[in-house]
């Protein structure tokens, strides 16, 4: 039995690029799929762009913040917005290959795997730094204790394993990726690493926190860090073994 999936787009003023990413969705070759794009309060035409999609009949919807609340809040919003038991997320301004569901759904068959991710391509050529886990370490473990970031573009997770855990911290508006991923290692989920190649990665582009500097990188890591340990203590939650 396939597993629907939800491809969750947050988005911000990228009217130039959106309609390139949910085009790259509507090419997969996996069929049970929707496409949720969250506009976070844009003030240019992303919102029409998405629209036309919606009114070509195609399997897009659109969830809008009326103002702009930062990406860890569109992210929040649209998980709990997604019609699919499975969901990957998508920046808007990049795009995804044809066979990128059909690879990144798969290990779901298995109901422990909670979190999968894949390989990705720069922009400029590259395939960019996703890797496996460190020999014999969990997500949980590899990401607070190891400095270890490589599950990076492109991600799949359960939405249960999501909603039953710590929701993301939305006064946290840099590195969502990371506290995601961290939150989900935490459930102490399956996990898997696909060695393929899925999705292509814009690169250079403002906003990102990759072009704010890897001081920020970094003070942002710790900041989630110190959050998530203090998180898990109000809500008597151990770590995962």
């Amino acid at each position: 039995m396939n597993q629907h999936v939800t491809v969750l787009i947050p988005a911000y003023n990228t009217e130039a690029y959106i309609g390139q990413a949910i085009k790259s969705v509507l090419a997969q070759s996996y069929k049970d799929f929707d496409v949720l794009v969250v506009d976070d309060g844009s003030t240019d035409s992303t919102s029409s762009v998405v629209t036309d999609f919606i009114r070509t009949d195609h399997p897009v919807s659109l969830l809008q913040i009326p103002k702009n609340s930062g990406v860890t809040n569109a992210t929040h919003l649209g998980i709990l917005s997604a019609q699919g038991p499975v969901i990957t997320i998508v920046d808007s301004d990049d795009t995804i290959f044809p066979h990128s569901l059909k690879l990144g759904v798969a290990p779901f068959k298995d109901s422990s795997v909670g979190f999968v991710w894949t390989k990705f391509q720069k922009s400029q050529g590259s395939v960019g730094w996703s890797r496996a886990l460190p020999e014999g370490k969990s997500l949980w473990q590899a990401m607070m204790y190891h400095k270890w970031w490589n599950a990076s573009h492109q991600r799949f997770f359960r939405k249960a394993t999501y909603e039953q855990g710590i929701p993301l911290n939305v006064n946290i508006k840099r590195s969502s990726d990371y506290q995601l991923v961290l939150l989900l290692g935490l459930s102490g989920c399956k996990t898997m690493h696909i060695p393929a190649v899925t999705y292509w990665y814009r690169t250079r582009r403002q906003g990102s926190i990759t072009s704010q500097g890897p001081h920020l990188q970094r003070a942002a890591v710790q900041e989630i860090k110190k959050w998530v340990l203090k998180e898990m203590g109000k809500r008597g939650i151990g770590e995962p073994s």
